[in-house]
């Protein structure tokens, strides 16, 4: 069984210039459904580290992450319900890696929070702000033209996996701030790339919102990562230039 990735195309199915059918806007709205079921189980999850789990935060944090695997690659390797019908189990498996993944994150907030708890709720803004935008541009560009980002994304992303490799053995500011920076406008685009993926896909026939939803739940949540960790590092540079 073949699991399919984000950003594999079939160009068979974008060659006409239509506007979105019906069809695509019920699959945007199943969509947008599980994507917002995934954030308040992410949010669950955190909550829960947070509250119980920060005396262990490294050994939950890993644990966190492996099940959030287990449960990702589950939604990957399995079928979505015939005829539409509504995919719960597929669905309790995306819940479960969204719910673990917020236990990954979870160290990260229990830190902003201590230092800069306004922080978050402003990478919350912000994140949502940057996701209604690319996804907006998605939405409203013309159709198709934008499916030429997934060779430039494919290849920035694999620069990313370099740096951060070479980060392990020979860390420096300037790779941090690649990785940073650079990450959140990928990831930002990325959402672009895949929401107009989704929609082509919609058009042909594949409906697998689970799956998608996963996708664009994963780009969301490492925009969140990154603006979090600027807002944070920004106003502790602030801070440490007032006391100069």
């Amino acid at each position: 069984m073949q699991a399919s990735s984000p950003l594999d195309l079939n160009f068979a199915s974008y060659t006409k210039d239509e506007i979105i059918s019906s069809k695509a806007r019920v699959y945007l709205e199943k969509l947008f459904v599980a994507l917002a079921a995934s954030m308040l189980s992410a949010t669950l999850g955190c909550f829960l580290f947070i509250s119980y789990f920060e005396p262990f935060s490294r050994g939950i944090a890993l644990f966190g992450s492996l099940l959030s695997m287990g449960f990702g690659m589950a939604v990957q390797m399995t079928q979505p319900a015939p005829n539409d019908k509504l995919d719960t189990l597929r669905a309790s498996f995306l819940l479960g890696f969204a719910f673990f993944s917020g236990f990954s994150v979870g160290p990260l907030l229990d830190f902003v929070i201590h230092t800069n708890p306004e922080s978050i709720l402003k990478a919350i803004a912000l994140t949502a702000i940057i996701f209604g935008c690319f996804f907006g541009a998605a939405i409203f560009a013309p159709r198709k033209h934008l499916l030429y980002l997934g060779g430039i994304l494919g290849s920035a992303l694999t620069m990313l996996f370099f740096i951060s490799f070479f980060q392990l053995f020979f860390p420096s500011e300037f790779g941090f701030n690649v990785l940073l920076y650079g990450g959140l406008l990928i990831f930002s685009f990325i959402i672009t790339f895949q929401t107009q993926v989704f929609i082509e896909n919609a058009e042909s026939g594949r409906t697998d919102y689970v799956r998608d939803s996963l996708s664009l739940f994963s780009s969301v949540v490492q925009v969140f990562i990154r603006v979090l960790i600027i807002l944070n590092k920004n106003n502790n540079n602030d801070r440490r230039k007032k006391r100069e």
